[in-house]
């Protein structure tokens, strides 16, 4: 073959080959991540029905006890870690799923002084914009530029204000309840079995408060990791909504390009 001959198929099959499987896995590593997310709420939920009915064997247990008290704090520990991961995952899931939508359609938006102050003071409720705006972009053609102020005028739904408002109590919850743990470790363990800044944080406490706190709302602890536990079942099933809802929406704009 002299240098002016066209190129042998054989030598440039396999680049190709390998170049369109790599994409082929590429969109469906995509696909996963963009339609299977919202399942992460299901396994919340199971999470939470699992601790829920491992609290109800603690029922009978004296409300006062530390080593009860104690062990239905492990047992929600598992709920906790799953609400948060969820939470995580759902922020990070709904800025990729924003950005990639504003492709070909806006640049950036403008600052919106509204947002701006709402998530200064409630940080939480930033999902829920992150969303209307992927519900907004959903509504533009696709590789069609777009200004902001037609974009914000499209149509905007209430979807994730449930998510947002379980979301907030159960971070309540679960703060309480780490109070409650910490104080429990510093009565049974002490100061000694605990990491280097809380032992110093600890100096500046007055124990008998801790000790007075404890006996106070010794009580209501379990009732609490039971409820957080029926909370985080709820969370889990708000959030599987909640995606679902957002992924319908980007699945139907990618279907129109």
């Amino acid at each position: 073959m002299t240098d002016w001959s066209p190129p042998d198929p054989r030598t440039i099959a396999s680049p190709i080959s390998s170049t369109a499987g790599k994409d082929e896995k590429s969109n469906s590593l995509f696909l996963f991540w963009q339609n299977k997310i919202k399942y992460i709420g299901l396994v919340v939920a199971v999470i939470g029905s699992v601790d829920f009915y491992r609290l109800l064997e603690l029922r009978d247990e004296s409300r006062t006890s530390l080593a009860a008290n104690s062990r239905a704090l492990e047992i929600f520990d598992a709920s906790s870690i799953a609400g948060g991961l969820a939470w995580v995952l759902t922020i990070f899931w709904l800025l990729h799923m924003r950005r990639r939508l504003k492709r070909g359609v806006i640049k950036r938006f403008p600052f919106n002084w509204k947002r701006g102050v709402v998530g200064y003071f409630l940080f939480g409720i930033q999902p829920i914009y992150w969303a209307q705006d992927i519900e907004q972009l959903a509504q533009v053609p696709r590789r069609y530029p777009a200004s902001s102020f037609k974009i914000r005028s499209m149509k905007r739904s209430r979807n994730g204000y449930i998510w947002f408002i379980l979301s907030m109590i159960l971070t309540q919850i679960t703060s309480k309840l780490d109070y409650a743990k910490l104080g429990i470790d510093y009565v049974t363990v002490g100061p000694a079995g605990m990491d280097d800044p809380l032992r110093y944080a600890l100096k500046y406490i007055d124990p008998s408060l801790i000790t007075t706190k404890l006996d106070q709302y010794s009580e209501i602890i379990w009732p609490a990791c039971l409820g957080g536990s029926a909370l985080t079942v709820l969370f889990g099933i708000a959030t599987w909504y909640f995606l679902g809802k957002v992924s319908d929406q980007i699945r139907n704009a990618r279907g129109s390009e």
